[in-house]
C-alpha cells in the first residue's frame, strides 16, 4: 500500500494509491476554549495535602544525598549537532524515489518516496 498526506495551511492533502482515493480540502476543526485548570498546589489539596502553599512548596525539596549522576553526551543526551548527524545518517542509508504531483490548480511539486 502506498499513501501519502501533505497540508498547507489549513487544506489536508490525502491520497491513497493501492485502493484509488484521493481526497482534497479543509480538514481543520476549532473546538471550543475550555477554562483554566487548576494548579499544581490545588490539585495537590484536592489529593490531600493539607498546609499553606509555602509549605507546599517546601515539601518539594527532597533531602541532600550523594551527588548525583554526571550525564554523558551521547549516551545520556544528545546536541542538536549529534541528533543531526544521526538523523543525515539514517537518510543516507535509505534508497529512494522521486515522485512528481501535480494538483488540480496546476501547482507541480516533488517528493522523495523512500522505496526500501
Amino acid at each position: 500500500m502506498f499513501e501519502t498526506k501533505f497540508s498547507t495551511s489549513d487544506e489536508v492533502f490525502d491520497t491513497d494509491f493501492a485502493n484509488g482515493k484521493e481526497s482534497f480540502g479543509t480538514q481543520i476543526q476549532t473546538g471550543i476554549k475550555g477554562g483554566n485548570g487548576l494548579s499544581a498546589y490545588e490539585v495537590a489539596v484536592k489529593n490531600g495535602f493539607i498546609g499553606t502553599e509555602a509549605e507546599w512548596l517546601e515539601s518539594l525539596r527532597g533531602a541532600n544525598g550523594d551527588d548525583g549522576h554526571t550525564p554523558e553526551k551521547g549516551v545520556d543526551y544528545f546536541t542538536e549537532s549529534d541528533k543531526a548527524e544521526i538523523v543525515n545518517s539514517v537518510r543516507d542509508s535509505l534508497e529512494y524515489e522521486t515522485w512528481t504531483f501535480t494538483l488540480m490548480d496546476g501547482t507541480v511539486f516533488e517528493r522523495k518516496m523512500v522505496i526500501k
